[in-house]
């Protein structure tokens, strides 16, 4: 899918119930050539995503969270992040 014309910024989602545990794997988001800034999600400081702002920026319960093959975005509050 396209971005609209004038776009300047995506946004992603996922959605799991209260209950369920997710796991989203071989993620690929592609750019144009105005690339993202840590489009890989490898970069953090202090313990959150480089180059990425989380809305809304102080969200109780969400961390990232660094795994041997990645990272993990673990939401453990109620709000949405």
């Amino acid at each position: 899918m396209n971005s609209p014309a004038g776009a300047n910024q995506a946004e992603v989602r996922f959605s799991v119930g209260k209950t369920a545990t997710a796991r989203i794997d071989l993620v690929s988001l592609s750019a144009t050539s105005e690339l993202a800034a840590n489009g890989d999600f490898k970069k953090q400081r202090e313990g959150q995503l480089a180059d990425w702002t989380l809305v809304p920026q102080v969200t109780p319960g969400f961390v990232v969270v660094a795994v041997e093959d990645g990272i993990q975005l673990r939401n453990a509050g109620g709000a949405t992040a």
